[in-house]
């Protein structure tokens, strides 16, 4: 068999065209994009399931909404915990220098675009919920990669349960602490 390179050259044999297909994606176009109609019947089909829930109303209708997508807001939740001293430093200092990081990053979240509102709640003896909403996906995500989020400032001794919801991203240099159900808030 002879196959055409996208220089023209011409080989032979399955050898090439295999090892070829790793280093180039050849993509005609997005499956979606066919001229057929086919996803604007489904944005059409989603609006009248959506209009129909809307007019039969109840808790339903309010699950329909995508966070950060169709005026649901994008709310994130992370939990974060200082068991105890660690590399020589006391836990109060490590918690000191832990809000004091939290503080920042909440003076930057809220000069960006769709930033709703955050609250960091003490849960648990130094154990924290750190709660952030936006107005879309997109706020949340220019957030998550700003410099000022990506940049590890968490002290040695900052542990994270993993995100309950899919919606919330575990911090990058937290270690995370496997366990199901981290502690309740309090109640106040």
């Amino acid at each position: 068999m002879r196959t055409a390179t996208p220089s023209g050259a011409t080989t032979t044999g399955r050898v090439f065209q295999h090892h070829h297909h790793h280093h180039q994606r050849r993509f005609s176009r997005p499956r979606w994009s066919r001229g057929d109609g086919t996803r604007q019947q489904q944005q059409q089909q989603q609006q009248q399931q959506q209009q129909q829930q809307q007019q039969r109303g109840g808790a339903r209708a309010m699950a329909a909404g995508k966070p950060g997508m169709d005026g649901t807001p994008y709310v994130a939740k992370n939990t974060f915990v200082i068991p105890s001293d660690e590399a020589g430093v006391k836990a109060a200092d490590i918690v000191s220098r832990f809000l004091s990081e939290m503080d920042g990053r909440e003076r930057k979240m809220k000069t960006m675009p769709d930033y709703t509102s955050s609250s960091l709640r003490e849960v648990g003896t130094n154990t924290y919920e750190f709660t952030q909403e936006w107005k879309t996906k997109v706020g949340y995500e220019s957030w998550m990669n700003t410099p000022e989020r990506r940049r590890s400032h968490f002290p040695v001794g900052v542990y994270q349960y993993l995100p309950k919801d899919k919606w919330s991203v575990p911090e990058n240099f937290a270690p995370v602490i496997k366990q199901k159900d981290p502690p309740k808030p309090k109640k106040k």
